[in-house]
């Protein structure tokens, strides 16, 4: 098959042009031609970049001369063979010395094949040669670029120690100029003790032809800096080692830090040891404190006992009768001595609770009972408050199983607390209902309310709301605590709603009885609404009667 083949003849007789195209034809290319005569005219068809040029060396007004020249002036890479009917050796020296590729008589146009073929052969190898060394030119412009601009320091040294490049960081922390280093070794340079310690690392790194890493600390002109050295091999095409590269990287800022680290759990750990001696003694404290708390509860517990024994002798007129002024103090005293009696109970509760000593005296218990005992209880209290209190308990309610002095106490506290927080003409109602496997009890007031900021901290041992002291309400801050610890101990929950202007609901839930017939029966009463929102209406607590007397079972 032909080899197509773009051709500029530039030549002023058309016949010798045919001739040549023949010539190409008969060595197998397929010519696409073209002839000029003129410069303008070479010029405008150059721009089509032809294959090769085939120019007459003598033509009137343009010679091959000519065309060199423009060619060479317009950095057009293409090849040129001069034909000329007769050449003298010096006119073919000249051709070639202007950049020809070859020459040959228009006599001998049988060579026309070969050369052209020769004429693309080198031009290729050229070509491809030009592009390999731009290549290596770019490469090698890039490499030093990023070994010049990296934030390391870096040179090569030859197997005799001479250094064979450096980048500018070296250039910066050894204040010498690239021109002052290459050629030299390390003992040749301004570098004190460093230079016997750069060519004893380097000829180690030659004899055991491997890489080596190792921390050091040098002295430049930033002061003293701490690096981290990577030295390597490099190698030459045999094999050998053709030099030893080495970068040196600025740890001193990671060292700092590494100390700072360091120190920072140094003294961490000194926190740490000194916090756990202090708990320790915390502990030791708090188990002292309780301890303490409970022995002195218990030895005030015996004479306010006895002192309240007299009142009472006093009050009932044992010992002679007394008139209304002496009833009245008297029922101060009584009133005090319980409201201690109270107190000092609360601390050996609170102690118990802290020692995991609160014990729960179980059994079954009718929640009904309980709730009316408690109301009774706190019935005069109301009064006095002028208090409205009402029950809506659903009837029928599962037994529990549980301590039931200890329940009637967490009744007490929330009943007491809802009274006192109560204003005059308020009311405050307490629910019971069932659902499912526990029993709900809901002690709901209408009074002032609590701050939602301070919501979770109701529970909490000694804590009293903001509404207790704007109110001037009288407490220790125990009875929420306390109660929480006995409604856990018994597999409960507690929990408090609240608005202020709004009332508070106390709510406690607690499992029912394991024998219960209605456990997890979830009964619903007879209008279809099942039974754990189905309470009966609020009706106003009446304190029961001999008609109708509590079960305190």
């Amino acid at each position: 098959m032909s080899t197509a083949l773009n051709v500029l003849f530039l030549e002023d007789n058309p016949d010798d042009a045919e001739l040549l195209a023949l010539e190409l034809r008969l060595a197998d290319f397929a010519p696409d031609w073209r002839r000029v005569d003129g410069p303008e005219d070479f010029l405008r068809e150059l721009q089509d970049r032809p294959d090769i040029v085939i120019a007459d060396y003598s033509m009137p007004q343009f010679t091959a001369l000519d065309a060199l020249r423009l060619l060479r002036e317009a950095s057009c890479d293409v090849p040129v063979i001069v034909v000329s009917g007769m050449m003298t050796e010096e006119a073919c020296v000249e051709c070639l010395r202007h950049g020809a590729v070859d020459y040959l008589l228009k006599d001998r146009l049988t060579r026309l094949g070969p050369a052209v073929h020769h004429a693309l052969d080198q031009h290729r190898l050229q070509t491809e040669r030009r592009r390999a060394e731009r290549a290596a030119q770019e490469s090698s412009a890039v490499l030093h670029a990023m070994v010049n601009a990296a934030p390391l320091m870096f040179y090569l040294t030859d197997p005799h120690g001479r250094f064979l490049t450096i980048n500018h960081e070296f250039e910066r922390l050894f204040d010498l100029t690239r021109e002052e280093v290459i050629g030299r070794t390390a003992r040749e340079l301004p570098l004190g003790p460093l230079a016997a310690d750069l060519s004893r690392r380097d000829t180690r790194c030659l004899r055991l032809h491997t890489t080596l890493e190792a921390e050091e600390t040098i002295t430049t002109s930033d002061g003293e800096r701490v690096y981290l050295s990577t030295r390597y091999p490099v190698p030459d095409p045999d094999g050998g080692v053709h030099a030893v590269g080495a970068m040196y990287t600025d740890i001193t800022r990671q060292k700092t830090i590494e100390a700072e680290v360091r120190s920072a759990r140094a003294a961490l750990q000194r926190q740490a040891e000194d916090l756990a001696r202090s708990n320790a003694e915390l502990q030791e404290l708090d188990r002292l404190k309780n301890q303490f708390l409970a022995t002195v509860s218990h030895e005030l517990r015996t004479p306010l006992t006895s002192i309240r024994g007299y009142t009472e002798l006093l009050a009932d007129g044992y010992i002679g009768r007394l008139g209304p002024a002496e009833q009245r103090v008297i029922g101060i005293i009584d009133s005090e001595g319980k409201r201690l009696l109270s107190l000092i109970e609360d601390l050996l509760t609170f102690a118990r609770i802290d020692n995991d000593a609160l014990a729960l005296n179980r059994g079954e218990l009718d929640v009904t009972g309980l709730i009316e005992s408690c109301c009774v209880a706190v019935q005069p209290a109301f009064t006095a408050a002028e208090v409205g209190l009402a029950l809506a308990v659903r009837p029928a309610l599962p037994r529990l199983y549980g301590d039931g002095a200890q329940l009637e106490r967490v009744l007490l506290n929330l009943l007491s607390n809802a009274v006192k927080f109560t204003p005059r003409g308020g009311a405050v109602t307490v629910s019971a209902q069932h659902g499912g496997d526990a029993v709900t009890v809901a002690v709901a007031d209408t009074g002032v309310g609590i701050p939602a900021e301070e919501q979770d901290k109701l529970f909490t041992r000694f804590f009293r709301s903001s509404t207790a002291y704007d109110n001037q309400v009288q407490g220790t801050g125990l009875g929420l605590a306390i109660s929480k610890a006995i409604v856990e101990a018994h597999g409960g929950t507690i929990g408090a709603r609240s608005a202020p202007g709004q009332g508070t609901t106390v709510t406690v839930t607690l499992p029912v009885h394991p024998s219960s017939p209605e456990r997890g029966s979830g009964g619903r009463p007879a209008d279809g609404v099942p039974a754990s929102s189905a309470s009966p209406p609020p009706t106003a607590f009446t304190p029961p009667t001999a008609d109708r007397p509590i079960d305190h079972r």
